[in-house]
């Protein structure tokens, strides 16, 4: 158990305050408030308090917090279906909403954006997807995921490369 430290004044009604001072055994989960009560350490992610003895109160829309964070500015991350875009964009947008044709996890950023099957982009630092065009056997060149490999490659099917995944590797070709 943790410990905490505790003053209670007591009125005692005739003009008398007395101060009673003790310490309070908390399980490993909780703190001693000023109060001598044992509360929660912090707050879930996605919440903050103001200072521990507050109650939690959700992050501001499109973002997010690690566990315990306290004061809004512990609500630094983004939630999930938000990115970060890159730091020398300004931090008044800090969080924006993840891109048709991307999925965006808890915390993502730019670079970690996975692309869903169909789309297409030229690097991790690009905020343009493209979607790319289905073959007439229905077959999708562009794979999506999360590695980009050279100029956009990482993103293309096994046996297509290059811009939206529409050049093929010799002895294939692509039926339009």
């Amino acid at each position: 158990p943790t410990h905490g430290v505790f003053a209670v004044a007591l009125d005692l009604g005739n003009k008398t305050t007395t101060w009673l001072h003790g310490s309070a055994a908390c399980t490993d989960d909780k703190v001693a408030s000023h109060g001598g009560e044992c509360k929660p350490i912090g707050c879930k992610a996605g919440f903050f308090q103001k200072t521990l003895d507050d109650e939690c109160q959700p992050c501001p829309p499109s973002t997010s917090s690690t566990q315990g964070a306290i004061g809004p500015e512990g609500c630094n991350l983004c939630d999930e279906g938000y990115y970060r875009p890159p730091a020398s964009a300004s931090m008044s947008s800090a969080c924006r909403q993840c891109p048709q044709g991307a999925t965006c996890a808890w915390n993502a950023t730019l670079e970690s954006l996975r692309l869903l099957p169909g789309f297409w982009r030229v690097s991790s630092s690009s905020t343009d997807l493209f979607r790319c065009d289905t073959s007439s056997n229905e077959s999708i060149p562009c794979s999506g995921g999360r590695v980009v490999g050279d100029f956009g490659s990482g993103y293309c099917a096994e046996g297509f490369r290059g811009p939206l995944c529409e050049l093929c590797f010799p002895g294939s070709y692509f039926e339009d």
